[in-house]
């Protein structure tokens, strides 16, 4: 019977004086949850969500405060991060509209 404790992994303990709880069984397995889809979710963090956009921290949440870019998600207590996908998409339409036809004639004259 000794040898079969020894074989077990001890339960996991929360932070405070409760008794201890098993954990273990409460979270999926990745066998269990299956393949991942094709179109897995991603998180950009900032300097990501930079590199991609060409912007700088200030510009990214400059615009977002306007409603001009993506709304970040929150991830924890002092981490936050953007959707992938809406990022691209953010990107693409930005393209798109600078492309379309009268693109030009809304650049001021000093730009062209």
């Amino acid at each position: 019977m000794k040898d079969d404790l020894l074989d077990q992994d001890p339960p996991v303990r929360s932070g405070n004086a409760s008794p201890a709880v098993d954990r273990r069984d409460s979270r999926p397995s990745p066998q269990s949850m299956g393949p991942l889809p094709a179109n897995k979710v991603r998180i950009l963090r900032l300097p990501q969500v930079c590199n991609v956009t060409g912007y700088g921290r200030s510009m990214i949440y400059q615009m977002e405060a306007e409603h001009r870019f993506p709304m970040r998600v929150k991830l924890g207590a002092r981490a936050v991060g953007w959707l992938e996908e809406e990022v691209q998409v953010w990107l693409r339409e930005r393209i798109e509209s600078s492309r379309s036809p009268g693109a030009q004639a809304r650049l001021p004259s000093s730009a062209l």
